[in-house]
């Protein structure tokens, strides 16, 4: 009988720490999005105002008065869009050769791949941005998609290698005895086993493209602007009075909508990268 108790006691505290972490976790983006729905006087007050009518004046605001908002709204797709078609093109043949076509020398060079991963993105963006400079391609989608492609491609080589793994080499031969290529079973059996994989990899790239200041700050222009950019510089506004909070909320909520959807649509498969190869046999 006490082992029972004692069982459902840490079964308790387990649960309880777990409802803790998942409010924790969501107060923010909660408190985000009520907020936006707030009028200004109402926002910031010493006993918080729970229950209130919603308004959505902020959000008719933006889309009358502010309507470059969405423009980089526009410019966040099309970056994050490209980085994930970019990354996913470079990381799948790389990691079919690393998972498939073992050598000691491709091996090391794995190392290196991880190795980029450690390196602050400014201690990267300090000899990228007079480059990019010179030739001409600051306050472009290219120059982002590029560097977001040459962070995050490691990673996604490592990731889709993992699943490489898991798929047994025995599909490949059946296939050469049955007289493909290795590019037909490449194309007719180890892509389609790949999928999961595949989606995994793409959001982790999309979660960082979409939310990225660091390499936007500097790389974007009037014209490539994304919508962390902008959200900063409503910010300042807010300071200067241009704006109010509640406008600053909304734009914020919009911009996290898209992503927040995506995640929760394909959060099986990131819940599978998180955890692949984490048990064999």
């Amino acid at each position: 009988m006490s082992n029972l108790r004692t069982g459902a006691g840490k079964r308790s505290v387990q649960w309880t720490l777990l409802i803790l972490a998942v409010l924790l976790s969501c107060l923010p983006v909660l408190v985000l999005v009520v907020s936006s729905f707030k009028l200004e006087s109402q926002i910031f007050t010493f006993r918080p105002v729970v229950l209130f009518r919603p308004h959505i004046s902020a959000y008719l605001f933006l889309v009358d008065k502010f309507p470059q908002f969405f423009r980089t709204l526009l410019n966040s797709t099309i970056v994050t869009l490209g980085a994930c078609a970019a990354v996913l093109a470079i990381s799948i043949p790389a990691a079919y050769s690393y998972s498939r076509l073992f050598s000691r020398r491709r091996a090391r060079s794995s190392y290196y791949l991880i190795a980029v991963r450690m390196f602050p993105p400014i201690i990267i963006l300090i000899p990228l941005y007079p480059a990019l400079r010179a030739i001409g391609l600051l306050d472009t989608y290219i120059s982002l998609i590029v560097v977001y492609a040459a962070f995050q491609v490691s990673l996604s080589t490592m990731i889709l290698k993992s699943f490489l793994d898991g798929v047994p080499r025995e599909l490949d031969e059946q296939t050469y005895i049955d007289g493909c290529t290795r590019l037909q079973s490449f194309w007719y059996v180890t892509l389609p086993a790949l999928a999961p994989g595949i989606i995994s990899s793409a959001i982790f790239v999309a979660v960082f493209a979409w939310n990225d200041f660091d390499f936007a700050f500097l790389l974007t222009g009037r014209h490539t602007k994304t919508a962390a950019i902008m959200i900063s510089e409503m910010q300042g506004m807010v300071q200067e009075g241009a704006l109010n909070y509640g406008d600053l909320f909304a734009a914020a909520t919009i911009h996290v909508i898209p992503i927040l959807i995506f995640v929760f649509a394909v959060q099986k498969w990131m819940v599978k990268g998180f955890t692949v190869g984490a048990v064999k046999g």
